[in-house]
């Protein structure tokens, strides 16, 4: 298998691996099989318990319902479970009550959308704590939050938390951009490995290089120290640069040519992009 990601690792040394979503599981279930998850469950796996359904599929109070029942079952081999919510991805709630920010603009509706997913996981969490008896990491991530926002980075300022249930984890906030590919690395870090070949790095790093980046269509960002540089990804030439503003979310261009550190910054982020995806489609990311 030329790609070893972190539930196949996982699956390696004797843990069950699951992926839940509440949806058919459809290409996205077979896409996490490729990815190592023994077991891909879906809609047509719950139970009927009535629970509350959108256009996508269950909505998250029947996901997490289900998570914690296979957790609860499941036998003495560690568990590595991996949850796709779906509240979130419809703008439909049961009960007129609960668009308790309204629901006459967008920005209401997905605020009470948010506003009862995030009730949603909170009990989950609660659950979650009172049912495990075993040292439990719980990780948080979206892939993308605001899809439209083209002037800002509020579409990829995404939520990540990780929590540790029953066992003693390092605490804070890290002042730097980091990005998806840093989240297996961290995980491992904390179970005690490494993963040197894995293209991110564990934000607990000591020597830790700040380097985050995203792609849209043919564009790919680089951001590091407050600043991005925006470069095309069939041509490799640098397209644009802005500076981060104090709220990790507003952009201000600048000059490309204004100092050695965006020269830096650019070559790095080339060279990251043009290595990654050598990498990747040659199926040789273990020895990146």
């Amino acid at each position: 298998m030329p790609y070893r990601c972190l539930p196949q690792l996982l699956k390696e040394r004797g843990w069950e691996t699951s992926f839940v979503q509440g949806s058919g599981q459809g290409m996205v279930g077979a896409f996490a099989q490729s990815l190592g998850f023994s077991d891909s469950y879906g809609k047509f796996d719950y139970p009927d318990k009535g629970q509350d359904q959108n256009y996508w599929g269950y909505m998250d109070d029947g996901i997490y319902d289900f998570a914690l029942d296979k957790l609860a079952s499941a036998g003495d081999a560690p568990q590595f479970v991996a949850i796709n919510t779906g509240t979130t991805h419809d703008s439909y709630l049961p009960n007129e009550s609960d668009y308790v920010f309204g629901d006459e603009t967008v920005d209401q509706t997905r605020r009470s959308v948010l506003h009862h997913a995030d009730r949603s996981l909170g009990r989950f969490v609660e659950r979650l704590k009172a049912q495990t008896k075993r040292p439990t990491l719980l990780v948080l991530v979206a892939d993308h939050t605001m899809v439209g926002a083209k002037n800002d980075l509020r579409h990829v300022s995404i939520p990540f938390l990780i929590h540790g249930i029953n066992m003693d984890i390092p605490t804070g906030t890290l002042p730097f951009a980091a990005s998806h590919k840093d989240v297996a690395p961290t995980v491992v870090d904390l179970l005690g490995g490494q993963v040197g070949w894995f293209s991110g790095q564990s934000l607990l790093a000591k020597n830790y290089q700040e380097g985050a980046d995203f792609t849209v269509n043919n564009q790919f960002y680089w951001l590091a120290n407050n600043k991005m540089v925006r470069i095309n990804a069939e041509t490799g030439q640098k397209e644009a640069c802005y500076r981060v503003g104090r709220d990790s979310i507003s952009l201000k261009s600048i000059d490309c040519s204004e100092s050695k550190r965006i020269k830096a910054m650019y070559e790095n982020g080339l060279n990251y992009l043009l290595y990654s995806q050598q990498h990747l489609f040659d199926g040789s990311t273990a020895r990146y």
